[in-house]
């Protein structure tokens, strides 16, 4: 109960230390994973006290089914948000810094955004060469040059009659 009342009072000492609202939401997560894990381990002692000492085991069991212990964050940064599109990353990182938006999205979110968007860069390069090299070969055929240009009239309201 001590080191509870301890842990609550290094988080509030911490809480007041820290110059973001950002940085109080993450403390205050680190906090409430440390005293959820705090608890969990007493609860897994007793249980192990009890199937050391206890020569009712079923009691035991029945302790150990209520008390199930489950990992919330499991020691893995998650990511605040996920973040709908790329350019919603690389807002991010332009307004508040490539730390902070690894922060906020993940690691791996903003490493997977910079690869798509390096992706798309070479294939439009590659589309605007295709194009480039389409149109110098264009430009680099001799004109078309004619001798005699011949005038075709059509009579207003008739049509062309393809000839075989």
């Amino acid at each position: 109960m001590k080191r509870l009342f301890a842990i609550i009072a290094a988080a509030l000492i911490m809480a007041g230390c820290s110059t973001t609202d950002y940085a109080k939401g993450v403390q205050a997560n680190v906090d409430t994973y440390k005293l959820f894990s705090d608890g969990q381990l007493s609860q897994q002692a007793s249980i192990q006290a009890c199937f050391q000492f206890n020569p009712n085991k079923s009691e035991c069991s029945i302790l150990a089914a209520g008390t199930n212990a489950t990992q919330t964050l499991a020691g893995q940064p998650a990511p605040i948000r996920i973040a709908k599109t790329n350019g919603e990353i690389f807002e991010s990182v332009a307004t508040v810094g490539m730390d902070k938006a690894v922060l906020i999205y993940g690691a791996k979110a903003v490493a997977g955004a910079f690869r798509s968007s390096q992706a798309a860069n070479q294939a439009a390069s590659a589309a605007n060469a295709q194009t480039a090299a389409a149109g110098i070969e264009a430009a680099s055929k001799p004109p078309l040059v004619v001798d005699k240009p011949v005038i075709v009239q059509v009579p207003a309201g008739s049509s062309v009659v393809p000839t075989e």
